[in-house]
C-alpha cells in the first residue's frame, strides 16, 4: 500500500475490495495520484545531471519530512 509522503496528508492508495465497496455505497473516492520522487541522471552528460538533481533536491525540499531531507538517496 502506498501512503502520501506530505506532511499531515492522510491520503493512501485503497485496494481492489475498497474500491468496490465505495462504488457499491455511491462514496466518492478521492482522486489522488501518487508519484515517484525523480531520480537523479548519472549517466548522461553533465547538464542532465545538473538539472535532474536540481528537480530531485526541489521534490524534497517541498516535501519538508524530516529524515528525506537528510539523506535523500535513500529514497
Amino acid at each position: 500500500m502506498v501512503y502520501c509522503a506530505d506532511v499531515g496528508c492522510k491520503s493512501r492508495t485503497y485496494t481492489k475490495a475498497e474500491k468496490e465497496k465505495a462504488k457499491q455505497n455511491s462514496q466518492n473516492l478521492s482522486n489522488f495520484r501518487f508519484f515517484k520522487i525523480p531520480k537523479v541522471w548519472v549517466h548522461e552528460c553533465g547538464k542532465t545531471r545538473q538539472l535532474s538533481q536540481r528537480r530531485q533536491c526541489e521534490w524534497i525540499a517541498r516535501l519538508n519530512r524530516k529524515g528525506v531531507a537528510d539523506n535523500p538517496q535513500k529514497y
